[in-house]
This record gives C-alpha cells, structure tokens and sequence, in this order.
C-alpha cells in the first residue's frame, strides 16, 4: 500500500470536517505530550529540591538530565549543577568559593536566571556565604559585615523555601526547628544537674552537653 501523498490528499473525497478533526486530534495529542513531559521534569526537579540529602539530590539530576526530552540548553544547566554539587561533596576544603564570595557575597554557578534548575543553586549560596562568614575572622568579628552576610544568606534560603517548602535543611538555617530525629536516654547514675541540663537542650546540642558533663563527672 502507497502512502498518501500531497495529490492524494489534493484528489481524496474526505469532508473538509474530516481532515479538520485529523490536525485538531494531532496538535491535541502532540501538546498533551509535551505537557506531560514538562510536568515530568518539574516534578523531577521539586523532587530534588526537596531532598535533604545533597547525594540524593545529585542523584536525581543525573537522572533528570538522561530524560530524551531534555533539551540541550537545559542538559548543559544540569551538567553544571551536577559539577558544582560534584565539588560540595568531594573537595576537601571549602574554601574554592571563598575569594568570589568575599567579594560579592555570591558564588556564580553560570546558570542563566530563565533555567528550570536555577532555583536549586539558591541553597549552595546561601550555604557558601554562611560558611564564609563563619569562617573569616574578618567578617565574623565585625558585627556590620557578619549582618551584612547573614542577610545576604538569609534571602538565599527564604527563596530556596518558597521553590521547595518541605526542604528541611534550607529552613534549619532560617531557624525553625527540624526535629529531632533521635531521642538520647540519660545516663544511668547521673546526679540531677546532669538531667537538667541535658532536658533543656535542643536537638544535637545534647550530646555535646553530655560529652561536656561527662568529662566533668
């Protein structure tokens, strides 16, 4: 059997209301594709976003950056995300980042600002400019600068919350509290004071309260 060709179409006895419902099924068909596509990719991407765990988070972007539907724009965003994620987890000193974030208070991933994964470099900031101030004593001990970049963080992380609500690292550092995830039972034979000041404090700071007593005991 030939195929249909431009004279048989031209030369064919079918309704103009026939061919018409053709192309309408087509584009209706071809634009639901795409949309479940992009529906796919974003849910991938919040899927990232909302992880905890910054290996886990690179894991879902090499996936993400595998899909065929991906475009070359956006598999070259994900490439450098990927990179730059890479280098947090591997290097052993973080202090890659320090000379620029010294400067501008802000570490260029060369995302463009329109990219679907660019939100996801809000929280690497905010945690390089943390630890910058943290840091350098030429920050930390001038009150001025530290507020200066703690602010800068800060909005780092209250726009990474907005992108992604159930990040739980992201609103640690805005201050709203995580957990705990592990409750630590009292040494047994303690004297009250130890007790006392164990319950009074939050979350991991207990097992630095109990090493720091215990030494005393």
């Amino acid at each position: 059997m030939k195929p249909i060709g431009t004279q048989a179409w031209a030369t064919s006895k079918l309704p103009v209301s026939a061919v018409l419902f053709v192309i309408v099924l087509s584009v209706t068909v071809y634009g639901g594709q795409v949309e479940g596509n992009s529906e796919s990719i974003h849910a991938l991407i919040q899927k990232a976003g909302n992880s905890d765990s910054d290996k886990a988070r690179l894991a879902y972007l090499k996936q993400l950056r595998n899909r065929p539907e991906i475009d070359i724009s956006l598999k070259a965003d994900i490439d450098k995300l990927i990179i730059q994620i890479d280098r947090w987890l591997g290097e052993k000193r973080l202090d890659y980042f320090g000379r620029e974030v010294r400067r501008k208070k802000d570490f260029n991933f060369q995302i463009p600002e329109s990219s679907m994964v660019y939100p996801l470099t809000w929280l690497y900031r905010g945690r390089m400019v943390i630890w910058y101030a943290m840091e350098s004593g030429s920050v930390w001990n001038i009150a001025q600068k530290r507020r200066e970049f703690f602010s800068t963080a800060r909005g780092f992380f209250e726009k990474y919350v907005k992108a992604f609500g159930e990040n739980k690292i992201a609103r640690m550092y805005l201050g709203q509290p995580t957990g705990p995830y592990k409750n630590y039972e009292a040494v047994a034979g303690a004297p009250d004071r130890y007790h006392r000041v164990v319950d009074r404090q939050p979350y991991a700071g207990k097992r630095r309260v109990r090493r720091r007593l215990g030494r005393r005991l």
